[in-house]
């Protein structure tokens, strides 16, 4: 029952979140079977032939979308991630390897365990070596300390592919999948529901003509 009610306050605030938003005239794709990244990843994929895509998020994961047209900018870090080297905060790995390396070093913010004894250093290490894991395995003479046992690390590879690697999970399950959004595609700045919102909420600040004149002048 408690959880009930944590998740109905929960959903009471999305809905909230919601409203304020449309008011500003800021599209929101949404589905209940589609996590935040794979999300992501399906805007990409809808909007990629005619833009260059900027993804604003502090999140990693997101750094393998990362090609020609598509860039990530972390405002957190002021660091932007675009092709060719990564940079140092992924050990200066190639865009295309970021999902091999995450397989072997794991991920402990989603509580994902990799390959057992081979942390971060140890997978870039491999990876520079090898190039990729599938690589690795297609050459029975390759070698690597820690990862003599091929079966298990082609298990899991597998296994942690298909939790990490947006394109390959989403193009595996939801090959199909098409985005939807809250209350039309490209809604426009309603200013006196978006007065009315911030005044039921007490949203002093965002009444003032700073914030009005930063959506109008957005709209165009």
């Amino acid at each position: 029952k408690r959880d009930h009610k944590k998740h109905s306050k929960f959903m009471k605030r999305v809905r909230r979140l919601r409203e304020f938003f449309n008011s500003m005239g800021i599209a929101q794709a949404l589905d209940p079977r589609v996590e935040g990244d794979d999300m992501c990843y399906l805007l990409v994929k809808e909007y990629i032939a005619f833009n260059s895509i900027v993804i604003i998020s502090g999140d990693r994961d997101f750094d393998q979308l990362v090609n020609h047209d598509v860039s990530v900018y972390d405002p957190g870090r002021d660091r932007i991630t675009v092709p060719g080297l990564v940079g140092p905060h992924n050990y200066g790995l190639n865009v295309n390897q970021l999902v091999d390396f995450k397989c072997l070093s794991g991920d402990k913010s989603d509580n994902i365990p990799g390959y057992g004894g081979i942390a971060e250093v140890r997978g870039a290490a491999f990876l520079e070596k090898h190039g990729s894991i599938q690589k690795y395995l297609n050459d029975k003479n390759a070698e690597f300390p820690g990862l003599a046992d091929k079966e298990k690390l082609a298990k899991v590879y597998k296994k942690n592919r298909t939790l990490m690697d947006i394109r390959y999970f989403m193009e595996k399950f939801y090959p199909n999948r098409k985005v939807k959004y809250f209350k039309g595609k490209y809604p426009d700045f309603d200013q006196e529901k978006y007065l009315d919102f911030c005044s039921r909420w007490g949203l002093k600040t965002y009444r003032t003509d700073k914030y009005i004149n930063l959506l109008k002048a957005w709209h165009g």
